[in-house]
This record gives C-alpha cells, sequence and structure tokens, in this order.
C-alpha cells in the first residue's frame, strides 16, 4: 500500500515538519552557551599568545634572542630541555 503525498513525512504530513524546517535553538539563548563561548575564546588567546611569545620573543617563556624570528627553534625548550 503506497502513502499518500500529503502523508509522506518528507511533504510534512502526519509525521511532522519537513526535515529541512525543523525548529533551531538561536544561538547564545542560554547562559551555559556563553560559558562556551568564553572557553573558547580564552583559550584561544593563551595559543596566541604562546605562538606569538615564540615567534617574537616577548619575554613571556622565550627570550627576545631565542625567538623564532631571531634563528631560534620554537622546540627547544620542549626537545632539548630548557636552557
Amino acid at each position: 500500500m503506497r502513502a499518500k503525498d500529503d502523508e509522506s513525512p518528507l511533504k510534512g504530513g502526519r509525521h511532522g515538519r519537513h526535515p529541512r524546517q525543523a525548529r533551531r535553538t538561536p544561538v547564545g539563548k542560554h547562559s551555559v552557551d556563553w560559558v562556551w563561548v568564553i572557553a573558547r575564546i580564552s583559550i584561544g588567546r593563551i595559543f596566541l599568545r604562546a605562538f606569538l611569545d615564540k615567534t617574537f620573543g616577548w619575554g613571556f617563556t622565550t627570550s627576545a634572542n631565542c625567538a623564532w624570528i631571531s634563528g631560534g627553534s620554537p622546540t627547544t625548550g620542549v626537545s632539548q630541555g630548557h636552557r
């Protein structure tokens, strides 16, 4: 037995809405979403600062003479121990 066109799940019949018309929750509506946004931005800033410190030797963990731009290796501290 064949289903009628108006009862087809893809046409929005008795089985509900069309899959492309599913309801979506607005982004950022819940406070938990803001926690993840802040965590993601914070972790990104940490890694960006570490990368820029290794590249330009800002002095956080890498001195200017050991910076990547000055000919140093960004993996020196990890692969050979701290100098």
